[in-house]
């Protein structure tokens, strides 16, 4: 049975990808980032601009497919639960289409498709905004999956264990890496309590999606008011809970779960950091070998 809970919501499987150490799966986390968002072959595919790097985040697509699918997360779920990004994507898009000029070696090749005034509007102009929504879309796939897959508390283990060195510069990793995780903690809460407020909001006659632009603006600043307030309602009851169980985040604690570093663990390591390896060797050499510098490359 494939499911996902709410927005950013812990999901109970027993999957490969639930098993693994939540070390190695923030590793893995950070490194198809810096994949995502590092730019391939923008200055050496000049005939078709950016079609190089969306050939590539193609494959990072698919490489999460058979995450999802292994974990069992459902894709249509999470699909459902993400109404915010297509607000944002229609942002991107709008600016991407009006105010972003291409750079010479872009435009060089691009065709002009047609003029709105004196913006002219190429190919290049929607290879660069499909490279944008690409990469905004595989970040947040990436981040969801990471979310549903890894219980809070490892989320904070994690954390922890990556700002040790932080530690001899008297800085309080476990109070951050705490603070970290309840944040995250409370992103699925407060987007229930949200679509819950819509639907009270709804069911009183309050209409968001009809009517001029200054009835829109107060029907959602009357979602935002009870939002907010609920939120630090949940804060209140959060350190009222912590301090009655004698959290102090400054002294030594101890843990009734350890986490093993397991075979399987080293093997997604291994294949982490051939990933990282391959994609920075990916934009430092062109085709026919050259160097490029990665600092003056226009991503």
């Amino acid at each position: 049975m494939n499911g996902f809970g709410s927005f950013g919501q812990y999901v109970p499987f027993n999957t490969p990808i639930h098993r693994m150490d939540t070390r190695v799966k923030l590793f893995l986390l950070v490194v198809f980032m810096v994949a995502i968002f590092l730019p391939y072959g923008n200055r050496v595919d000049v005939v078709y601009p950016y079609a190089m790097s969306l050939v590539v985040l193609g494959g990072i697509f698919v490489l999460l497919m058979i995450g999802l699918l292994i974990s069992r997360i459902s894709f249509g779920s999470l699909m459902k639960s993400m109404s915010f990004l297509w607000v944002l994507l229609f942002v991107v898009i709008i600016l991407n289409f009006f105010f972003w000029k291409a750079p010479d070696w872009a435009s060089k090749n691009s065709q002009l498709l047609f003029e709105i005034g004196k913006k002219e509007i190429t190919s290049a102009t929607f290879l660069f905004i499909g490279y944008i929504i690409a990469r905004i879309f595989l970040m947040v796939i990436l981040s969801l999956m990471f979310a549903s897959t890894t219980k809070p508390m490892d989320m904070t283990f994690a954390l922890e264990w990556y700002l040790t060195p932080l530690r001899w510069l008297h800085v309080p990793t476990a109070a951050f890496s705490m603070t970290m995780s309840l944040a995250l903690r409370f992103i699925p809460v407060l987007a229930s309590e949200a679509k819950t407020i819509f639907k009270a909001q709804a069911a009183r006659g309050l209409d968001y999606s009809n009517g001029k632009a200054k009835d829109r603006i107060k029907a959602i600043v009357s979602l935002l008011i009870p939002l907010i307030t609920t939120s630090f309602h949940h804060a209140s009851e959060l350190a009222y809970a912590l301090e009655a169980r004698g959290y102090d985040p400054l002294g030594k604690r101890t843990r009734y779960r350890q986490y093993p570093f397991r075979f399987v663990d080293a093997l997604w390591l291994i294949f982490g950091c051939v990933a990282l390896a391959s994609s920075l060797f990916f934009v430092y050499f062109q085709v026919d070998g050259s160097v490029i510098d990665i600092f003056k490359i226009y991503c």
